[in-house]
């Protein structure tokens, strides 16, 4: 069942052109756009043409099927989290910020599939100060990412909080092995990666134009893990598909061309 959406002061259709308009904006529109929309409260009106987007790239791809259980790390407000449900999958949808965390609570109270863990995740327990952007999206536990964040997009971080770390490794104890884990954690994804002693199943990791050490060391690290394959997404708004599987480097220097990316290993 979904949840009930709020009621806004923004009139149906201008969301409905947010919708249709937004996967086809350039990064640094989309962001700005998002802080408005984040600012009107209307979280849970997000534009379902995002959410049926990555449904449909998924869908396409074939890594999240029924039945299995899948890791949202970084899950923000829920859209791949939502889109995961609908493809029947189990979630556990893990997000640090407190704001974020309380709208997935909110939007997913009645949809049993999905499980929300109001934490971090890195190379072990504990805690770490998080740096909370004022459009959510681009919040960090890494002081470099945050730098680049405000140098290039001129990212507003309004606040900080201690927010509480978990690991891969712990997540797995507590809920099962995944069959699919997208990690999304702005600049963190070598951190993340550290807190996991063995291979998952098919994985994936964000990648920045302006941090390709970062993904070095994720991929440096997936292949001491067992992984072999690597692909890099295609974007085109929320929509994806995959370059052929290859090796980690053909996957890297793919990266190195899209602003922001995916490498899919398994």
């Amino acid at each position: 069942m979904q949840p009930k959406r709020r009621v806004s002061f923004l009139p149906n259709p201008i969301l409905t052109v947010y919708g249709k308009l937004y996967k086809h904006l350039p990064v640094q529109v989309r962001r700005g756009l998002r802080a408005i929309y984040h600012g009107a409260k209307i979280q849970d009106l997000e534009c379902r043409e995002t959410v049926d987007a990555v449904e449909a790239s998924y869908r396409r791809l074939g890594v999240v099927k029924e039945g299995c259980l899948v890791f949202d790390i970084g899950a923000n407000i829920g859209i791949y989290a939502d889109a995961f449900d609908r493809l029947g999958a189990r979630v556990v949808a893990v997000e640090p910020v407190p704001e974020c965390a309380r709208i997935m609570r909110e939007k997913f109270a009645k949809r049993q599939r999905v499980v929300v863990v109001e934490k971090g995740v890195g190379d072990a327990e504990g805690e770490l100060e998080m740096f909370v952007a004022g459009n959510f999206v681009a919040s960090t536990f890494s002081q470099d990412f945050k730098k680049q964040e405000e140098n290039s997009f001129k990212t507003d971080y309004t606040h900080s909080v201690k927010a509480k770390i978990t690991t891969l490794d712990c997540l797995i104890a507590e809920h099962g092995m995944p069959d699919y884990c997208k990690i999304d954690v702005e600049g963190f994804e070598p951190k993340a990666l550290a807190g996991l002693s063995r291979k998952i199943g098919c994985l994936s990791f964000e990648t920045h134009q302006d941090g390709m050490e970062a993904a070095r060391l994720c991929l440096e690290k997936l292949q001491a893990l067992g992984y072999s394959r690597f692909a890099c997404d295609s974007h085109q708004g929320e929509e994806f598909t995959l370059d052929d599987w290859g090796t980690s480097e053909k996957a890297l220097e793919k990266a190195k061309s899209l602003q922001f990316g995916n490498i899919f290993a398994k």
